[in-house]
């Protein structure tokens, strides 16, 4: 007799919890997980005080920066000009239910007039200012600042050094930590976040400057959410039959034919038996 048995259930994501993650290692941005944008359009606000407006072809031949990827870094920068690179997720890097966290390595190269940073939204992909969950941003006016649903974290001044940030959800209610001390939180809420960017999509039309750059070392999201729903698992054997039955060993594979609804590869035990 020869059981099949699933040794555990696997987390939302893969076996190790990990939801979505990108190091940043090679020589080119990941296009299956991002979309790096070094031209147009970028966002117009007709009021920079309000979050409407719309995408637009910048007028001019303004300069877009660069975006590299060097020695497991990402990096954003530009110098005077009214626009900035601006990187977005292709797809929603965080579950869509259970708990998850965020957690990513950025430093600011330099501190200028216009800011940059990375921000996290609940959005409605035709404007990347609104539904705002969690950002971090930095700029001459504004020193290093974390914003968590409306409440603000800031620096008492800039700051170019590098530190690890975490966004955590847990149980509905979010909490912000930096370098593993909480800044910001607990704040309970439903709103979950399905867009990912960081640079700065807004095209500054009333006038060029200098920007903020930024590197990104990592960006990881664990999700803790349980498949419950246990793998289809139908075993195929090469005999069926074993014949004449006389007390000798016959070779016989059998093919697990197991999958499971996270995609992820099913861990089986086997138990051999024999009567």
């Amino acid at each position: 007799m020869i059981v099949f048995s699933r040794t555990g259930f696997a987390l939302a994501g893969d076996s190790s919890g990990v939801f979505f993650f990108d190091d940043f290692n090679g020589s080119t941005i990941d296009g299956s997980k991002w979309v790096a944008s070094v031209n147009p359009p970028r966002f117009s606000q007709d009021d920079p005080s309000v979050a409407s407006g719309n995408w637009t072809t910048p007028t001019g031949t303004p300069s877009y920066g660069t975006i590299t990827v060097n020695n497991s870094l990402v990096s954003l920068v530009n110098g005077n000009s009214t626009v900035f690179p601006y990187v977005v997720s292709t797809s929603s890097p965080f579950p869509v239910t259970g708990d998850f966290s965020l957690e990513f390595k950025m430093k600011y190269d330099s501190v200028s007039v216009n800011g940059s940073g990375l921000q996290v939204h609940n959005s409605d992909f035709d404007n990347p200012l609104t539904n705002d969950v969690f950002a971090v941003w930095q700029d001459w006016v504004h020193p290093l600042s974390i914003y968590l649903l409306g409440t603000l974290w800031q620096a008492a001044a800039n700051d170019i050094s590098n530190h690890i940030y975490t966004l955590s959800y847990i149980d509905s209610t979010y909490t912000v930590l930096l370098d593993g001390v909480k800044v910001l939180g607990p704040i309970t809420s439903s709103v979950r976040p399905n867009q990912l960017w960081f640079g700065n999509p807004v095209w500054t039309w009333w006038g060029s400057s200098y920007w903020s750059t930024e590197s990104i070392d990592y960006i990881k999201v664990n999700a803790s959410t349980i498949d419950t729903v246990a793998p289809v698992i139908v075993p195929i054997a090469n005999r069926t039959i074993l014949w004449p039955p006389n007390r000798k060993m016959q070779p016989v594979t059998i093919w697990a034919n197991a999958s499971d609804n996270s995609g992820m590869p099913v861990r089986l035990t086997v138990a051999l038996a024999c009567h």
